[in-house]
């Protein structure tokens, strides 16, 4: 203030006026008194121009330019584009294209956070961006080019954003890699948000290489976590709670805001329990509480959230919701917004879903829905699978069948993207290798090349010699010619004999095919027969334990007669395709028991061709399993879920589940001490298969085979030998 005193009314006094403006704007926080001041300073700037050196624009276009900024601290943008507009002008009228660039360019970073002014400021980013272009101000027009990009995927322009960064990415690495890390960063950011995970990865990981390579200790934490996101939308927790931890404690060594350590640990900790982890979650969520104290309710509520999934991952379901309403109570006050409320209700709607709390499942997943246009495509699209459970449980069949349709959309659109990247990247790696290739060509070519002028020159000096020796030679070659013809006739002789004896084996193969297509026909027909001997029997017993016997008997028919009428229509006689046999069989038990209101089936069959003696007692196993599954775990008509799988894992090792949602095994239940058929059955069985046999609970009852099948056996007739090797 003293040195305002002193100096005249002039450019001096005007370049004092805007130090202090831009002091009280600096200085505006919550104080209104620091805005009025920084207006009236710039005012005065302003209006000083006259008395001012005329010449001399550009210190009262640093005042306009700081006076729009104070006006947008305050909101009012048309005075901020007003303003903004006289300054963009004067520049104009100078010709000084880059200050004019430089005002667009303030422009557009006033009005980014103006929703309504969001045309406005695309249109001053790119008006700054082509100028800078122009003039070869490559790291302004980086600059304003992420900004743009930002509010592209923002605002729901995703192409627009692919397309900004692609270009801009090149500008970066022609000018040593100024912003690369950030630009490559939200790009992984749009292809995760979009469901494009592969290419999201790849971006993400340049990233990671390009951190390494500069030591940029800054942007390190920022890579981790994206890697972290990538990897957690890929389904790999381990990789995700990897990066992590090294995320979390990169920001914990950099002084991190408790919101930001808190949302990181929150993250952390549901990859955790993905990966069965939940006590070793609760351990760190304790550690966090301890060494960066929840200052403010949005770090106390992330909190709440990561405390409740854990555990809730633990089976500790009371201390599961008590965190969660904490969680949800402090989002409620706080007014809060955006995807991590999203996630917050999400979360505690998810909760209540497989509490079959619907009711109140509902009023969260609701919230949740309202916020979902800030979220990746994979979790809204499990956000429908839970409203369809929802509203199914709740009798809404129209809006639950609208969600189911959005899922499957969904879905189906995330595999699609998976599909077109693995058909792209064969087609990248098939160029490579034809490249690589054609090299190679080239490269014999050249060495074929160099020998071939040498031997043209060793040819050369011997073309004399040659000739002499050319009679001698031709002499031999017709001796040869004629030993070759009669060598000939010979071959033509044993060819025609050959021939005969292979068109001989053909028809003996061919009989051989019919003959196991007819035995395969016969054994099913022969099947059918006891089924319907099994059927007529049953009509003259009385008691329900014979009637029961003769039911199971004859499934167990139908799955062998089942199993031959797949050889006897397939083209391969020997090898049977298990995901068709074992869909139909469970069609035929389904309709058989008249369960498909009551009790659902969930397949997941890999797609193996089984030789028989392994297809057979497979299909028996289910059908004892099944069967057990529809009469005992769920008593009273009670709803559930039968889920199949049968996956190929490493090598030839194979697994057989069948886990059901029913009441479960007694406690007290030994299946070494068990003296009923079907287990002994199921037990025998897999024994003959080579497998391992275990039954336990798992809520309700699971039952795992693994064993190893060789996925190239044809021996028909190798189950039915060894089972009456056994009974011999």
């Amino acid at each position: 203030m003293a040195a305002l005193a002193k100096i005249q009314p002039d450019t001096s006094r005007q370049k004092l006026f805007n130090q202090l403006g831009n002091f009280f704007l600096d200085e505006y926080g919550e104080k209104k008194a620091n805005i009025d001041s920084a207006f009236y300073y710039l005012r005065k700037s302003v209006y000083m121009h006259d008395s001012a050196n005329a010449n001399n624009n550009e210190i009262t276009n640093r005042s306009l330019s700081l006076l729009a900024a104070a006006y947008c601290k305050i909101g009012n943008m048309d005075q901020v584009k007003k303003i903004c507009r006289q300054v963009i002008k004067s520049y104009q009228l100078t010709n000084n294209r880059l200050k004019e660039a430089d005002a667009w360019k303030l422009q557009g970073e006033l009005l980014y956070q103006d929703k309504v002014g969001r045309e406005d400021f695309e249109f001053s980013s790119k008006k700054a961006s082509f100028l800078y272009a122009q003039l070869r101000e490559s790291v302004k027009e980086i600059d304003v080019n992420y900004l743009l990009a930002f509010r592209y995927f923002r605002g729901s322009k995703p192409e627009l954003a692919a397309s900004l960064l692609v270009n801009t990415i090149k500008v970066s690495r022609k000018n040593d890699n100024y912003g690369l890390i950030e630009l490559l960063l939200l790009f992984a950011q749009l292809k995760r948000y979009n469901g494009s995970l592969n290419e999201a990865l790849a971006f993400a990981m340049q990233a990671q290489e390009r951190v390494q390579q500069a030591n940029d200790t800054l942007n390190a934490n920022h890579v981790y976590g994206e890697l972290a996101l990538e990897y957690e939308e890929m389904n790999e927790p381990e990789k995700s709670v990897y990066w992590y931890k090294q995320c979390l404690d990169e920001r914990v060594r950099l002084h991190f805001d408790g919101y930001t350590i808190y949302r990181t640990a929150y993250l952390m900790t549901v990859q955790m329990v993905k990966a069965k982890k939940g006590h070793e979650g609760l351990l760190l969520l304790q550690t966090i509480r301890k060494t960066v104290p929840p200052a403010a309710p949005i770090e106390n509520a992330i909190l709440s959230q990561s405390l409740a999934n854990c555990y809730n991952s633990m089976g500790l379901y009371a201390n599961a919701e008590k965190y969660f309403l904490e969680m949800i109570k402090i989002f409620d006050k706080i007014d809060y917004a955006g995807e991590v409320f999203f996630i917050a209700s999400f979360d505690i709607g998810k909760f209540y879903v497989m509490q079959q709390q619907y009711s109140s499942a509902a009023l969260y997943l609701k919230k949740a829905l309202a916020n979902a246009g800030v979220s990746p495509v994979s979790r809204v699209k499990d956000l429908h699978l839970l409203m369809f459970k929802v509203d199914s449980a709740s009798g809404n069949y129209l809006t639950a069948i609208d969600h189911y349709q959005k899922y499957k959309s969904l879905n189906d659109s995330l595999f699609n993207v998976a599909k077109s990247k693995q058909i792209e990247e064969l087609n990248i790696k098939y160029e490579v290798e034809k490249k690589q290739q054609n090299l190679t060509i080239l490269q014999k070519e050249n060495i074929v090349q160099q020998k071939s002028i040498k031997q043209e020159r060793l040819t050369r000096n011997l073309i004399s010699a040659g000739a002499v020796l050319l009679v001698l030679f031709a002499g031999l070659l017709y001796n040869r010619y004629q030993l070759k013809q009669r060598a000939n006739k010979k071959l033509e002789v044993s060819q025609q004999k050959i021939e005969k004896q292979n068109l001989s084996l053909q028809h003996l193969v061919n009989e051989k095919e019919w003959l196991l297509k007819e035995i395969h026909h016969r054994v099913k027909n022969n099947l059918h027969t006891i089924s319907g001997l099994l059927d007529a029997q049953s009509g003259y017993l009385q008691t329900e334990e014979a009637l029961r016997a003769i039911s199971d008997s004859q499934h167990r028919v139908q799955a062998m007669s089942l199993l031959h009428q797949k050889l006897f229509n397939s083209e391969s006689l020997s090898n049977v395709e298990m995901q068709e046999y074992i869909y139909e069989l469970v069609d035929h038990l389904e309709h058989s028991f008249g369960t498909q209101q009551k009790i659902k089936f969930y397949l997941d069959i890999n797609s193996l061709r089984l030789g028989l003696s392994h297809a057979l007692p497979i299909g028996l196993i289910l059908n004892e399993a099944i069967t057990n599954a529809i009469k005992y775990a769920f008593p009273g008509g009670q709803e559930g879920t039968i889920n199949i799988q049968l996956k190929q894992q490493s090598g030839n090792q194979c697994l057989l589940l069948i886990a059901d949602t029913g009441k479960g095994l007694p406690a007290d239940f030994n299946s070494q001490q068990s003296h009923s058929m079907g287990m002994s059955l199921m037990q025998g069985l897999s024994e003959d298969i080579n497998g391992v046999f275990l039954i336990s609970n798992n809520n309700g009852t699971e039952i795992r085979i693994s064993f190893v099948c060789d996925l190239a056996e044809g021996d028909n007739a190798s189950f039915y030998s060894s089972q009456a090797n056994k009974q011999s």
